[in-house]
C-alpha cells in the first residue's frame, strides 16, 4: 500500500481547506 501518498494527499487537502477558510474559495487542483 502506498502509505506516504495517502499521508502527503490528507497533509494537502488539510492545508488547502486551511487556506479555503481563511481566504475565499479558490479553484482545487
Amino acid at each position: 500500500m502506498i502509505a506516504p501518498m495517502i499521508e502527503r494527499f490528507i497533509a494537502t487537502d488539510r492545508a488547502f481547506a486551511k487556506v479555503r477558510r481563511n481566504r475565499q474559495p479558490l479553484a482545487r487542483t
